[in-house]
């Protein structure tokens, strides 16, 4: 009898599934047009303001080489734009 609770749940999981991957794909496509921009404007005030070159910057320090750096404010941009568009996207409903 348990099972009954979560037939509800099971019957909406993969439209559930397709709306979060379609909300993860449009954070991907806002995060990688801003990217460049904002990551641009962000390292110049860090270099005007706090003295922080551009490559220790992107590098996040020399923690990482010039491509995982990029990746890594990739992901650090990726988090706020998920979160943007699981709000801004609206529900698709087949009901």
């Amino acid at each position: 009898m348990p099972i009954k609770i979560f037939l509800p749940i099971m019957r909406d999981l993969p439209q559930t599934l397709r709306a979060m991957r379609a909300t993860a794909v449009m954070a991907a496509i806002v995060t990688t047009l801003l990217c460049g921009p904002v990551g641009a404007l962000l390292a110049l005030f860090s270099f005007a303001a706090l003295g922080i070159s551009f490559h220790s910057f992107v590098t996040f320090g020399d923690r990482f080489d010039a491509v995982g750096g990029l990746f890594a404010w990739w992901v650090v941009g990726f988090v706020p734009a998920f979160g943007y568009a699981a709000f801004a996207m609206p529900e698709r409903s087949g009901r």
